[in-house]
């Protein structure tokens, strides 16, 4: 006896769907990260590929259970980061053990007749007390044929960093 199940690759494509899903892990707490700046894509002033830095501070306030967190970046490159896109201070969501912080970018740049903000995107990873991930920055621009590169670049950094450990 053969059974005809139709349904069956939609229900296999939720449940794959759905890896990951579960219960937001707990992020907060205070890390010490290290990070890498990848390629230089959108030629940013002073950024080098392959440069690395490393004991920046950074914070992430959930509550037990809760979905959203907010990280805030500290020490030089929370400095960078609210030069770039106006904020160090990310809201963000948590699904399982990934974390997304996006930010729209509020801090206006130009060269010339194009006009642009720089959106940054953090998604973060936690196993135990290691959080990795990459940082994303996006430049929304005006679209004028002056932004040349700056229309379709973005720029990437990879970090991973520690909390103490929990009790």
């Amino acid at each position: 006896m053969r059974l005809n199940f139709p349904l069956t690759p939609m229900l296999l494509a939720a449940a794959l769907a759905c890896v990951g899903c579960g219960p937001p892990a707990n992020f907060a707490g205070m890390y010490t990260i290290a990070a890498t700046d990848g390629p230089n894509d959108c030629g940013f002033m002073g950024w080098t590929a392959g440069t690395m830095s490393s004991g920046t501070p950074v914070t992430i306030t959930q509550a037990t259970g809760d979905p959203h967190a907010t990280m805030v970046v500290g020490g030089g490159a929370g400095v960078y980061l609210a030069v770039l896109a106006g904020t160090a201070t990310i809201p963000g969501t948590v699904s399982g053990s990934s974390a997304d912080f996006p930010a729209t970018g509020t801090a206006a740049g130009n060269m010339g007749a194009c006009h642009y903000f720089i959106n940054t995107d953090i998604r973060a990873n936690l196993s135990g007390d290691t959080l990795t991930g990459t940082i994303t920055l996006t430049p929304s621009t005006n679209h004028d044929a002056s932004c040349g590169a700056l229309d379709t670049c973005h720029n990437t950094i990879n970090f991973n960093g520690t909390r103490p450990p929990s009790m």
